[in-house]
Order: C-alpha cells, then structure tokens, then sequence
C-alpha cells in the first residue's frame, strides 16, 4: 500500500492542524492495560500482547521468564529497557511505541511528530 505523503497514520495534514492536543491524545493513544493492575502489568503485558518487536536477537524467552515474575530482581530493569525499545507495526503499517503513565498505552510517535510540526505547537506528556 502507498502512502500518500501528505498523510500521517491515515490522517491529512489538514486535518491535523485543526486538533487541540485532546484530538491529538484521542489518536494517537492506544490503550492497553490498566493501572490497576500495579506491579503486573509487565508481566500481564509479556501474556497478552503479540507482537512487539525490539527484543532483540532470542532475548524474548529472557524478558518473558524475567517478567513473570515481579519478584525477581531484573524485573524493573528489563521493563524499562522494553518500554523504551519495542514497537508494533499494524496491518496499515503504522508503527506504535509503549509509553507507561500509570496505564500503559500504545502511541504514534509519528503522529505526535506531525502535529508538533504542523500546529508548531510541544506536545506536553
């Protein structure tokens, strides 16, 4: 499929440029897993979520018996490497980062990019 290249994530930039950071968090945000799972929710992200690449080279087995368990010393670690290196592409190509907040969410960095871009506007994590 060819991407038109006044379009982000299926989005015009005429269309982006109309939103309010709201619109934007609406879009761009995906959620995934819920804050009230607290200190599971690494281990319940590595059950439920297919997928994500960036584990590295036969690493995924590594993080999988890691996050299981959050008593273990490594588990902290290991989440922080993954929230700050694994993506997802979907079937219409576009790319999702992990970012955790108390819920954890998938999130179009480059759809953020486009309407830091177009509405010359920071977009305030």
């Amino acid at each position: 499929m060819k991407k038109e290249q006044n379009q982000v994530s299926g989005f015009t930039f005429k269309e982006i440029e109309t939103w309010t950071q709201e619109d934007l968090q609406e879009n761009a945000f995906h959620f995934l897993l819920s804050d009230a799972r607290g200190i599971y929710i690494p281990r319940d992200f590595m059950t439920q979520f297919r997928g994500w690449k960036g584990y590295g080279k036969g690493k995924y087995p590594e993080y999988k018996s890691i996050l299981s368990n959050p008593e273990n010393e490594l588990y902290w670690d290991a989440w922080n490497e993954l929230l700050d290196k694994l993506t997802y592409t979907n079937d219409k190509g576009i790319e999702y980062s992990l970012y955790q907040d108390g819920d954890l969410f998938a999130v179009d960095l480059n759809l953020i990019k486009a309407w830091e871009e177009v509405t010359k506007s920071d977009f305030e994590w």
